[in-house]
């Protein structure tokens, strides 16, 4: 064999070689851009179906499943505290009211403009009531309370105060210098209980005719006592 035929058989060998490689690349590179682009195609989505909602109630039961309340034992009534139309409307208890003694008003309350007194003959304020009644007459308690003071004034002879609570307290004054027993500092006593008689102790009033002095005080300051008591309740009315 000649040094040219051998030399294009070498020739040709090569040029197969090169176009072997050249092809194996383009097919490297095709399969490499196919491959990109499926992993550029969105996939599919799977629809499933949503999980079943759990009840608001339970979540351990279904929604539409409503628990039986227990039945009433028959032994056992049925309380209802909702108030119904023919339930009664209880109110508060008032207390009881009385006049401190039975008489008639004589004077009034006068804590503003001077009234005349007999006694010292001039014009003066007066801080209470003056109860026409007779000398030894019951004097009694105007409400329920707690006895504070007992004293003997120069000028209002014999007095008593009671306490009420929520700041009103009682005086009685103008009163027979002996008490009932038990009548003493610290002494709880009821509405219309006896607490003493009217009498003539009261100097400072000595000239006016027998009668009850009877003051109010609430928080500390006198008061009408007109707001309180009702003498024409007891069919009684000035004189």
């Amino acid at each position: 064999m000649s040094y040219t035929t051998k030399r294009k058989i070498m020739n040709s060998t090569v040029y197969i070689v090169i176009a072997l490689v050249i092809g194996a690349v383009l097919l490297t590179v095709a399969a490499t851009v196919i491959g990109m682009q499926d992993k550029k195609k969105t996939p599919t989505p799977i629809i499933t179906d949503p999980p079943a909602a759990s009840s608001p109630l339970s979540p351990d039961k279904p929604a539409d499943k409503v628990e039986t309340p227990p039945a009433t034992s028959p032994d056992k009534p049925v309380i209802n505290n909702s108030p119904s139309k023919d339930t009664p409307v209880i109110e508060p208890v008032k207390p009881v009211i009385y006049l401190p003694a039975e008489g008639s008003l004589m004077k009034e309350y006068s804590i503003d403009l001077p009234v005349f007194s007999l006694t010292m003959n001039d014009y003066r304020t007066h801080n209470g009531i003056d109860i026409s009644a007779a000398l030894g007459s019951a004097v009694v308690c105007m409400t329920d309370g707690t006895i504070s003071a007992v004293w003997s004034d120069p000028m209002m002879g014999m007095c008593i105060s009671v306490d009420h609570g929520d700041g009103l307290i009682s005086h009685y004054k103008n009163l027979a210098s002996e008490l009932p027993e038990g009548i003493e500092v610290g002494a709880s006593v009821k509405a219309g209980q006896t607490i003493g008689a009217v009498g003539e102790s009261c100097l400072i009033e000595i000239a006016e005719s027998e009668h009850l002095h009877f003051e109010l005080t609430k928080d500390g300051k006198h008061v009408d006592p007109l707001g309180y008591l009702d003498f024409k309740a007891n069919g009684e009315g000035e004189s």
